[in-house]
């Protein structure tokens, strides 16, 4: 009995399949037939773009370049970027972003000394994209932040 059932399932799964087909050609076949335009391609995924981050934090006074600041950067989106980064030796700090989803308007920073030696800051910019296309790439960016810390 059940050898009788797993046959007559296939069976039905055959026809389906063949009458979807049939369908697919079928509907294909009417758009070239009666003169209806052809559709674009489409496109699957998601509007993206690239972000690089970069920046120096010197002492306001001395201007000498510190080192393990900690900087925390934000997008401005409903669903924000968030990063933490640490400048190094020479007060630099940089993070690229490659394929952000949808383009992030502005940037913001909050910039803290853990050691407790300077005052924190916090600083924004609004993000300018370049080289976007027709497709879903939608450019580039790069912001480059100077910051400088005062002593408390």
């Amino acid at each position: 009995m059940k050898r009788i059932e797993n046959t007559f399932y296939r069976f039905v799964n055959v026809i389906v399949g063949v009458l979807l087909t049939a369908i697919g050609f079928g509907t294909s076949s009417c758009v070239k037939k009666y003169g209806v335009p052809d559709l674009p391609n489409p496109m699957y995924g998601v509007p993206h773009a690239d972000l690089m981050i970069s920046g120096n934090v010197t002492d306001s006074q001395t201007e000498e370049p510190l080192q393990n600041i900690q900087i925390v950067a934000k997008t401005s989106r409903d669903f924000p970027l968030v990063d933490t980064l640490y400048t190094d030796e020479n007060g630099y700090f940089n993070r690229f972003y490659q394929g952000v989803n949808w383009q992030e308007d502005s940037v913001w920073l909050s910039v803290s000394d853990t050691a407790g030696v300077y005052e924190s800051q916090q600083t924004g910019e609004a993000v300018n994209y370049s080289g976007s296309s027709d497709s879903w790439y939608e450019g580039s960016a790069d912001i480059h932040f100077d910051i400088k810390l005062k002593k408390k």
